[in-house]
């Protein structure tokens, strides 16, 4: 039980005893993900500058599996069915992840713990998983909730990257993007279009093989080290500075700026850095 600490002056020796007694309740941190209570000062700091994002979408590669995978579960969805959109996402993310796991030995997405237990497994008995919405074969406690639907859809949306409403649907911009930049390396193994991947996010449960093969690289090849040209570009404009509809009335861009120059100096964030965006920020203006 959560704990703290008060003291007491010991009569005649110039001393404290210190006990530790029952927390206030008003102090503890309501809820599990944000142990440290950290949103609250995120909320007043954090938020006037960083409209889109969020302190859990720190995966650039979370957007780009969004993305394509909001893009190829529409075109298996008949008839706007949000329900088999969703199933069709689930899967996709799941592939992805052993994709990620397998070739490029990534462990920084959701689900990284089962997607490891699982290939472990299927390596050792025929080389292919089971992908499916079921329970079952989530790579989640709850995947439609606690994976990228779930936390990555809204700030795609603030960003300009997801349409207002249901069924959850890309904007044009978004879906260009990904048909011009994603598509073509997808469909160099699963046809045109990537119609047998579609065709195959359709169904109810699918087997995946995670031995070396061309329809797991292609996946994986959209996870490969650096961006191109046209990826930096896009993601620049809609996940550093906001995209088209900036809530922070510009601030975000102005950050973007001098966190980029500072970045480009060093690559991790310190104390020494963070006071070298303050110096910059009231040298730009910024605090008057």
């Amino acid at each position: 039980m959560a704990t703290a600490v008060t003291k007491r002056a010991t009569r005649g020796t110039g001393g404290m005893t210190f006990f530790l007694s029952a927390m206030d309740p008003r102090a503890k941190v309501k809820g599990s993900r944000d142990g440290l209570g950290a949103q609250g000062v995120w909320a007043a700091a954090g938020r006037p500058l960083i409209g889109n994002l969020t302190t859990v979408t720190s995966s650039l590669r979370g957007f780009t599996t969004l993305l394509v995978g909001l893009r190829l579960a529409a075109q298996t969805a008949a008839d706007d069915a949000a329900d088999s959109a969703a199933n069709a996402f689930l899967v996709w993310e799941q592939m992805v992840g052993y994709a990620r796991h397998v070739v490029h030995e990534h462990r920084g997405f959701f689900g990284y713990q089962r997607v490891a237990a699982r290939t472990a497994a299927a390596k050792a008995d025929g080389g292919r998983v089971r992908l499916s919405a079921h329970s079952g074969e989530q790579i989640l406690g709850n995947q439609r909730t606690d994976g990228l639907l779930g936390n990555y859809t809204a700030p795609a949306r603030v960003s300009g990257l997801v349409r207002p409403g249901f069924p959850v649907r890309l904007t044009p911009e978004a879906a260009a993007f990904v048909d011009d930049v994603y598509m073509p390396r997808l469909a160099q193994a699963w046809g045109r279009e990537a119609r047998d991947l579609v065709r195959a996010l359709g169904q109810d449960s699918v087997s995946f093989d995670v031995r070396p093969n061309q329809r797991l690289a292609a996946v994986a090849s959209l996870f490969d080290a650096g961006l191109g040209a046209a990826e930096a570009r896009f993601y620049q404009r809609h996940l550093v500075q906001g995209g088209p509809s900036d809530p922070t009335s510009g601030r975000q861009v102005r950050f973007a700026a001098i966190l980029g120059a500072r970045l480009a100096e060093s690559e991790q964030l310190s104390q020494a850095v963070i006071a070298q965006l303050a110096a910059d920020a009231d040298e730009g203006g910024w605090g008057t």
